[in-house]
């Protein structure tokens, strides 16, 4: 389950992007309306004037669009960099926080890889809590013109809908074990690779390289053959 504190912790960065994201979603929806016209208002009735004044409309929504996306990049990029500072920051706090007892049941290697993971958390704050609410917003527009343009199919595909709903959470069912044991294959490879970097001395002391590049090879294998029997 996903933590609501945890997100309202970061909530003006999401609201930021958030209404970022909106205004970018609102050119991609006015562009096909805009094309709409030209051709009912401008070709069909050989308005050359209302097609110029169109065309000027036009290519100022795409500029604005373009100076929206320059914007929203920048802003982006920003707080992304806050954002991961700031969570390696909480999360080096924590780490720091346990006792010896945490140190003695997981590897170097394994906290590594932990700490390698801030990205995703990063990527499902920047991309997909802002998407979600943009999605959110755009929804009641968009079903509002469906129902204008034709209201049974659109009451029919309201009715049909959760089955396309039951379908994404049983996918979602499945794949989270699939997912939870990557994880978990991915953080023995790391953790072989950090041990083996943290105890060099001892296995070049020991002569023992060829061993340990045979049991790191044979995880990496097992790793792969597994992604290839999942995926």
């Amino acid at each position: 389950m996903i933590d609501m504190r945890f997100i309202l912790r970061y909530k003006k960065a999401i609201f930021v992007l958030f209404f970022l994201s909106l205004i970018s979603s609102s050119f991609l929806l006015i562009s096909p309306y805009i094309s709409k016209l030209v051709i009912d208002q401008a070709f069909l009735q050989n308005n050359m004037g209302r097609f110029v004044r169109l065309s000027v409309v036009g290519a100022a929504l795409f500029i604005l669009s373009i100076l929206c996306k320059v914007v929203n990049d920048v802003i982006r990029n920003r707080i992304s960099v806050t954002l991961r500072l700031s969570l390696a920051n909480q999360f080096l706090k924590k780490l720091y926080s346990l006792d010896t007892y945490f140190f003695q049941g997981a590897s170097t290697g394994e906290n590594i890889y932990r700490l390698s993971d801030l990205q995703s958390v990063s990527h499902f704050l920047l991309e997909q809590v802002p998407g979600f609410l943009v999605d959110m917003v755009k929804l009641p527009f968009i079903l509002w013109v469906c129902f204008w343009i034709n209201l049974p199919m659109t009451a029919a595909l309201i009715v049909l809908s959760p089955l396309f709903i039951l379908q994404s959470v049983y996918m979602q069912k499945k794949l989270k074990p699939i997912y939870e044991s990557l994880w978990r294959k991915n953080s023995l490879l790391s953790k072989e690779l950090y041990e083996s970097f943290s105890s060099m001395f001892i296995i070049k002391a020991l002569g023992s390289g060829k061993y340990n590049r045979h049991r790191y090879l044979r995880l990496f294998i097992d790793n792969v053959r597994w992604q290839i029997k999942n995926f």
